[in-house]
C-alpha cells in the first residue's frame, strides 16, 4: 500500500505500508477498497468519492457494520453504499 506523508517541503513523499504494518488496521483497508470499488463503478475521482462518502455518513456506516459487511460480495457492498448516497 502506497501512502504519502508530509515533510518539510511542498512534495510529499510516498511511504510504502505492508497490509500487515501495525497503522493498518483491517477496518481502513474495507474502507480503501471500497472506495476504490464505488469511484470506479461510478467513474468518479478519488477525491469526489471521498468528499461524498464523507458528506453521506459512509466512513460511519462502514465503521460500524463492518464485521458484518467485510465478507459479503464487492458489489452487494458498492451497493448498499450507493442506496445511502441516494437516501
Amino acid at each position: 500500500m502506497l501512502l504519502f506523508h508530509g515533510s518539510n517541503s511542498s512534495i510529499e513523499k510516498p511511504l510504502l505500508l505492508k497490509a500487515s504494518h501495525p497503522a493498518i488496521d483491517k477496518k481502513f483497508l474495507f474502507l480503501v477498497f471500497d472506495n476504490e470499488q464505488y469511484r470506479s463503478k461510478f467513474g468518479i475521482s478519488a477525491n469526489s468519492t471521498y468528499n461524498l462518502f464523507k458528506e453521506k455518513g459512509i466512513f460511519d456506516y462502514i465503521n460500524d457494520t463492518f464485521e458484518a459487511i467485510h465478507t459479503l460480495d464487492s458489489d452487494l457492498v458498492v451497493s448498499e453504499i450507493e442506496g445511502i448516497v441516494r437516501g
